[in-house]
């Protein structure tokens, strides 16, 4: 594998969750380029924990000094490699595996009659309407249409009330003349 080469100082990345588990597990720097979804949040953990840095794309139409900054900042300082090999050695001595997990899960379960009513969620028991706030909406879409309504209505009966004052006004004007 790639990443596991001694040789691989650094790993550039769009920032999707496969590649960073891949690149966690190898210890390697890296430095990412987010393109969408969950990439950029993906980016954010990574450059809060210190093994990695984030450039946003639109940085490359600038040129390609950040891109050279960013790439000659990371391999020369020391302390994105250990944060890298901290969270290799993190995942490497988590308590449990994904399938000790599963199978823990799956044997309380068993032990317990095969059907645990308590850890059903309670929103399997509200309708779709409640669940998704529609009615709240509705009635905030409703709100703000009558009130548009209410304004709209006002600026209307105002210009009216205000040509009729008008017209009598230049009538009044003109019998003067």
């Amino acid at each position: 594998m790639l990443l596991q080469n001694p040789r691989m100082k650094l790993f550039v990345t769009h920032g999707g969750y496969n590649s960073l588990l891949e690149v966690a597990h190898s210890g390697v720097p890296v430095l990412l380029m987010p393109m969408m979804y969950d990439q950029t949040r993906n980016g954010q953990i990574v450059q809060r924990n210190g093994w990695g840095k984030v450039l946003e794309k639109m940085e490359l139409l600038n040129g390609k000094e950040t891109l050279v900054k960013l790439l000659g900042e990371m391999l020369t300082r020391e302390k994105y490699h250990k944060a890298a090999q901290r969270i290799k050695h993190l995942l490497k001595t988590k308590p449990f595996s994904a399938n000790e997990i599963f199978i823990k899960n799956v044997e309380f379960v068993l032990k317990n009659g095969g059907k645990l009513p308590e850890l059903r969620p309670a929103s399997m028991d509200i309708s779709f309407i409640a669940q998704n706030n529609l009615d709240v909406y509705a009635i905030l879409i409703l709100s703000l249409l009558l009130l548009i309504s209410f304004v709209l209505l006002t600026v209307i009966y105002s210009f009216k009330v205000l040509r009729a004052f008008i017209s009598r006004k230049s009538k009044s004007f003109k019998k003067i003349n």
